[in-house]
């Protein structure tokens, strides 16, 4: 990674358009070496984007919602940021502290982008995840107890919201008919219950073009069988492998229980801590979070947490 930036230096050399007109944007905005340590902020932008404000007016009537446009300073445009995210990198380890707006998610492709298309530093072939290390005394405990049963969960819907909607154009400003979500059944999930029901009480559900305002959850349960009394040693490693596995997945969506009665959260299985941003004005104070990231993989290094 490092390499990849003394390669391109400029930020323009490191923007990644994400949109089909090349308007917004990923970039790595900033990065030094603290301690050792890569740090550094991705950021995402769009050129020409607005921002809502009202009149706080407390006397009024009604509030009415306008557009701001960020002002230049000196000669040079600004631009609002909705997303941001903070990283430290030690070797192959690699602290990530992202916000709603940008995801750990965003930071593997662009990476992937960086070394990959703009640098050639991975080759085609090649490819780069970032996977959570899972807690290593909840990995104690799985290898020790087992995995009785594995709960998964996700969303049954997904935001049906498209260009048909009833969204206007005026100016830059997007404006939509109706601010209710509504929601169409997940293929995937679509697909599970087909493969339950029988064909005729399927059609009848009309999961295929049917539109919900409400969402629900589906959850799938990994068991043995209550009939076995007993467990081959490989499948019980599979349990416990998928189990490990499962700490890339959001936290509330995975709930384990272990032979010994014991329960394991979605949190548990990654390691992950509280941290506090501190701002002046609004600015983040970059160079005290980044120490902050650097003690704490230091912290986790001396543990025997994470391997050094």
């Amino acid at each position: 990674m490092s390499h990849a930036l003394l390669q391109k230096k400029k930020v323009k050399d490191r923007l990644e358009p994400v949109d089909a007109a090349a308007s917004a944007f990923r970039v790595i905005g900033g990065y030094k070496s603290v301690s050792g340590m890569l740090c550094g902020t991705v950021l995402t932008f769009e050129r020409g984007a607005q921002q809502l404000v009202i009149l706080d007016d407390p006397e009024a009537t009604s509030l009415s919602i306008g557009a701001l446009e960020p002002p230049k300073k000196g000669n040079v445009q600004q631009q609002y940021v909705p997303g941001v995210l903070f990283f430290a990198v030690f070797d192959n380890h690699l602290a990530v502290v992202h916000t709603s707006h940008l995801k750990t998610s965003a930071l593997e492709q662009h990476l992937a982008w960086l070394l990959r298309s703009q640098t050639g530093l991975l080759s085609a072939d090649q490819g780069l995840v970032l996977a959570d290390e899972p807690k290593k005394a909840t990995k104690d405990r799985i290898r020790k107890s087992h995995v009785k049963s594995i709960a998964l969960g996700r969303p049954f819907m997904t935001s049906a919201d498209s260009a048909d909607s009833g969204a206007a154009q005026t100016g830059t400003l997007q404006v939509k008919k109706s601010d209710v979500s509504r929601f169409k059944p997940d293929s995937a999930v679509v697909n599970l219950i087909k493969s339950i029901l029988p064909a005729d009480r399927f059609a009848k559900l009309n999961l295929d073009a049917a539109v919900f305002d409400g969402n629900l959850e589906v959850w799938v349960e990994i068991r043995y069988p209550s009939r076995m009394r007993s467990q081959p040693q490989d499948t019980i490693k599979l349990i416990d492998d998928i189990a490990i596995a499962l700490r890339d997945q959001d936290e509330e969506s995975v709930a384990l229980k272990l032979a010994d009665g014991t329960k394991v959260k979605g949190s548990d299985l990654k390691i992950s801590q509280p941290v506090t941003l501190k701002s002046v004005g609004g600015v983040p104070q970059e160079d005290t979070f980044y120490q902050d990231l650097v003690d704490w993989i230091g912290s986790l290094i001396r543990n025997g947490m994470v391997s050094s």
